[in-house]
């Protein structure tokens, strides 16, 4: 009992430094201080995170056991992680507050010649993103980029909440979910997914079906619904041994009998944002292998860079950096014995 009144009260401190580093802390900073100043208001406050039990002990565990690193090298990368949010935080609210206009970053596509293929043909087509930098993700809504109309499918922003967690997590989606109007003039559509709206499928086939149409979906965000019968399966994905999936856009694709198209953005070093591309899949009969080959993608991605990745990434499994797969921890497995490859 009393342990768990002492992790009570710790993680509930926590919660309160996040919020109010987000609320005292960086919105002033993006409001106001130069954008180097801002950042590195975001890049201070990630050493308070790192260094906190729940989320620095967490991420630092993570880097070590899902990547092998260091104690040192864990310690940068979990700092890293955490940083990414906060800096993502700032940028937003200084697009938010006019302060930044996303349409003068420099933004460099890579393997794009199958989704220029379907620009130039006015072919409307589902992209197949992650969860990874906002700040890199604004820029893939750009109308130089992706022109026509485009639609983002997602959570709605919670009316309420009843944790700091979800408190937190609501001021940083807001911001989020915001910006996307903010940025591109209210050119961007959005249709919520959740147990309290309808199927958005047949809705989103309309638009489908219209030239120039583009709809953007998270397809590694946790799927709450189990079971076949309720559009989801199982699998194995980045540090986890099992997760479940929604098979939305496959079924999306199929259904409006247009090609599904994967992209990852990253904030580069020098703070350009790089877009990687995958090539266009069309759909067939079945489902699974589409989202197979789309999460596989993804997860690849995030082995290679992890810094870039906002949702948790586990730690059941390893990254092998050599065969860029990710694979079963060998210490999960019986003592002196070789780990067996994740499927």
């Amino acid at each position: 009992m009393i342990k768990s009144a002492v992790r009570w009260i710790t993680s509930t401190a926590e919660e309160v430094v996040r919020i109010l580093a987000l609320r005292t802390v960086l919105f002033p900073a993006a409001s106001i201080l130069p954008k180097r100043l801002g950042l590195a208001a975001a890049d201070a406050m990630s050493w308070v995170l790192v260094l906190m039990p729940r989320p620095g002990i967490h991420a630092y565990l993570e880097a070590r056991r899902a990547f092998g690193l260091s104690h040192a090298d864990a310690l940068r990368l979990a700092r890293r992680r955490l940083a990414r949010p906060l800096i993502d935080y700032v940028v937003l609210n200084r697009v938010m507050g006019g302060r930044e206009d996303p349409g003068s970053w420099t933004i460099v596509e890579k393997n794009a010649a199958g989704v220029e293929r379907l620009r130039a043909s006015g072919e409307p087509y589902i992209v197949a993103t992650a969860h990874v930098s906002r700040e890199a993700m604004l820029a893939m809504y750009s109308p130089t980029i992706v022109p026509g109309r485009r639609t983002h499918v997602g959570a709605p922003v919670p009316a309420s909440v009843k944790t700091l967690p979800d408190r937190r997590a609501r001021i940083q989606y807001r911001t989020a979910m915001d910006v996307l109007t903010k940025a591109w003039r209210g050119e961007v559509e959005f249709v919520f997914v959740s147990p309290e709206h309808q199927s958005p499928a047949l809705p989103l086939v309309r638009r489908l079906r219209k030239p120039g149409s583009v709809v953007y979906i998270h397809v590694d965000a946790p799927w709450a619904w189990r079971g076949a019968e309720r559009g989801s399966y199982e699998r194995p994905f980045a540090g986890v041994n099992s997760r479940e999936f929604s098979l939305g856009a496959a079924r999306l694709a199929r259904l409006a009998k247009c090609p599904v198209v994967s992209c990852l953005p990253v904030v580069e070093n020098d703070g350009s944002i790089s877009l990687h591309w995958g090539d266009p899949v069309h759909v067939g009969d079945t489902d699974i292998p589409v989202m197979d080959a789309l999460l596989d993608g993804i997860e690849a991605a995030i082995g290679q860079r992890p810094d870039q990745y906002v949702l948790p990434i586990g730690s059941e499994r390893r990254w092998n950096p050599a065969l860029q797969r990710w694979e079963v921890r060998r210490d999960r497995t019986q003592p002196g014995g070789e780990g067996e490859q994740a499927p």
